[in-house]
């Protein structure tokens, strides 16, 4: 354990974004999703939301980690917090662990989805 209470294997799994007057470190592994609100980007997580100034194609640029995917003009997802994938009314849409919260999935997107992970 080092002296910012993460482990030093821990800082790969780090990211630091500007909230206000402040910057606020967060795990990727405990990101559930980034999805647009209006002019700025809401960050989904195991123990809440943050709101930042940002746009998701600044947040896919940066990320750079194949655990994210941008699955729809207005989410990315951790790919780790899926729990299903679901059609209603027409629509697909993904189902995360931790939150009742969804996110809209496109056709061509889910098949992306479907490629990168195991399908038994």
């Amino acid at each position: 354990m080092s002296l910012t209470g993460y482990s030093y294997d821990q800082f790969n799994n780090i990211i630091c974004f500007r909230k206000r007057h402040e910057k606020v470190f967060v795990l990727k592994d405990e990101i559930i999703m980034f999805s647009i609100n209006g002019r700025k980007v809401d960050i989904h997580t195991v123990r809440g939301r943050h709101t930042i100034n940002a746009t998701l194609n600044d947040i896919e640029n940066n990320l750079n980690d194949a655990v994210f995917l941008r699955i729809h003009q207005s989410y990315i997802i951790n790919l780790k917090m899926i729990k299903a994938v679901k059609q209603k009314d027409g629509k697909r849409y993904i189902e995360f662990h931790h939150t009742d919260e969804i996110a809209l999935i496109s056709k061509n997107n889910e098949h992306k989805l479907y490629e990168l992970v195991k399908t038994i």
